[in-house]
């Protein structure tokens, strides 16, 4: 119990689901690798945004994971990891890898 100022309350809870989908499950039995937005977002630079589809999706045609991001004039830019490259690097440093790849072609 929480109490201040004499009044005695029971402790909120601490995530609202509802107000957190967008960090609901990661990956799922269908998708070999899949992000939250919040995940993709973490690696968009000030000004950048996703298109939108959303933070992306799996392939299974192509078999990779893309979602596409817009730059601060609105150009559109893939952003693409392979499985292969998740499972010899890790999902997380994948997908950093593959924004940097995206950030130096912006770059030119």
């Amino acid at each position: 119990m929480l109490q201040i100022r004499g009044i005695v309350r029971p402790p909120a809870p601490i995530v609202n689901e509802g107000a957190m989908r967008q960090n609901l499950r990661a990956m799922n039995a269908n998708e070999p690798l899949s992000y939250t937005e919040t995940e993709v977002r973490s690696y968009l630079p000030s000004g950048w945004n996703l298109t939108d589809d959303g933070p992306g999706a799996w392939d299974p045609k192509k078999k990779i994971w893309q979602t596409t991001v817009l730059d601060n004039v609105e150009y559109d830019y893939p952003v693409v990891v392979k499985p292969a490259d998740a499972q010899s690097h890790g999902r997380i440093e994948a997908l950093r890898r593959a924004f940097d790849r995206v950030y130096r072609e912006r770059l030119g």
